[in-house]
C-alpha cells in the first residue's frame, strides 16, 4: 500500500545568520505546496513566532506571537504558550485540543 505524505504544517527554526532572501525564497517554495496550510517561522533571537497561514482564499496571512501569547497552530490542533527562556518546544507548555 501506498501512503500519500500530507504536508501541513511546517516548521523553521530562524538562526542569525538566516537572511530576508533566503526566507523569502523557502516561502516561495512552500507556497507551491496545495496541502501546505501553515508555515511557522521561530526566532531564536528575538523569542517570537510568526505563522504564516493559508486563506480560504488561497492567499497567506501572518500572525506574530511574542513571548506571553497563546500560539494557534490550527492545521494540527496545537496550541501552547512563549514563555521566557525556555524552548517554544517545551513538553510541559504544550496542549492539543
Amino acid at each position: 500500500m501506498c501512503r500519500k505524505l500530507v504536508h501541513s504544517c511546517r516548521v523553521n527554526l530562524i538562526y542569525r545568520a538566516s537572511t530576508a532572501l533566503v526566507l523569502g525564497q523557502k516561502f516561495s517554495d512552500y507556497q507551491k505546496i496545495a496541502s501546505l496550510e501553515e508555515y511557522v517561522l521561530i526566532f531564536q533571537e528575538s523569542q517570537r513566532l510568526e505563522c504564516r497561514r493559508r486563506t480560504s482564499a488561497n492567499t497567506w496571512e501572518t500572525v506574530v506571537y511574542e513571548i506571553g501569547e497563546l500560539v494557534l497552530l490550527k492545521s494540527i490542533n496545537l496550541e501552547f504558550a512563549i514563555a521566557y527562556g525556555t524552548s517554544v518546544a517545551d513538553r510541559s507548555t504544550v496542549s492539543r485540543s
